[in-house]
């Protein structure tokens, strides 16, 4: 059992107070007894946002301004919202009266939770003498994307349907990072690669990594090559626009003045103020 040493004396306080119940709870719930509920943490955790575990395991501490108390019974309510959470409107799970000492890890054994959901949830316990105490402050949690089917994002890949993808992969093998154009015969050269991000966004900084890992060919030759910086460019600009045929492109990164240095194994950031675009290309 958990013996409980006088740790507090915020139930007296708020007698003394004269605060009023919570709006919540039944008037004839709200019995103070020697002990109560508090610390409701969630997976460890105080309200957590975006929990992926669907059995949630709930844990409290037990305060009294009593010496050897001691928990004997429990009682979760979890709704799906704070107005919920009296004994008519409980929506997610009422675990009614459990005989138990257990204040760690009792999982939540509600109905399913789907993605998204919020869950509010408060605590009693019953004293060593029966008596219950008043329902604890209300804590809460939320699930995250539980399914794959959540996801609304994707990827932004490399489309090997076009020609120049084509070109590319019998000169120098698949493609392995990111994009890059096609090789150019001289530097003053001008070479786009542009992308779609699907929807329009805010965007205030650019970062570009340098290719890491390519699979490259020479005749009959195949051969993996670590070259930090592979086809990094020394001048460049990037625009962004709303457009995709770049009308009304803004530029909002300009190196064509100087040269470049090989960034080696950083990823430099360009920095702008803030615009808004769909269409990226460098």
């Amino acid at each position: 059992m958990n013996h409980i040493s006088r740790t507090s004396v915020r139930g007296a306080l708020l007698l003394t107070l004269g605060v009023a119940p919570q709006a919540w709870v039944e008037q004839s719930e709200a019995v103070a007894s020697g002990i109560h509920a508090s610390y409701l943490r969630c997976e460890y955790r105080v309200d957590p946002l975006g929990i992926d575990v669907v059995h949630p395991r709930l844990s409290w501490v037990l305060e009294s301004d009593k010496r050897d108390q001691v928990q004997t019974g429990y009682q979760i309510r979890v709704a799906s919202s704070v107005d919920k959470l009296s004994p008519a409107d409980t929506d997610l799970w009422d675990s009614g009266r459990v005989d138990s000492d257990q204040t760690i890890h009792v999982t939540y054994d509600g109905k399913p939770l789907t993605s998204r959901t919020r869950c509010y949830w408060t605590v009693r316990v019953w004293d060593k003498d029966g008596t219950p105490s008043a329902w604890s402050e209300p804590a809460m949690w939320s699930m995250g994307l539980l399914d794959r089917s959540d996801w609304g994002a994707r990827w932004i890949f490399l489309d090997r349907s076009s020609k120049q993808d084509n070109a590319q992969d019998d000169e120098q093998g698949p493609l392995r990072i990111g994009y890059t154009s096609e090789k150019a015969d001289s530097p003053d050269q001008e070479k786009w690669v542009a992308m779609d991000l699907g929807v329009t966004y805010p965007i205030d900084a650019i970062q570009l990594h340098p290719a890491r890992r390519f699979l490259r060919k020479f005749g009959s030759l195949s051969f993996i090559t670590y070259d930090v910086g592979y086809l990094f460019p020394k001048r460049f600009v990037v625009e962004v626009a709303t457009r995709p045929d770049f009308l009304d492109a803004r530029t909002v990164v300009d190196r064509t003045g100087l040269d470049t240095p090989n960034p080696g194994t950083e990823a430099p950031l360009y920095s702008f103020e803030p615009t808004e675009g769909r269409y990226v290309r460098l």
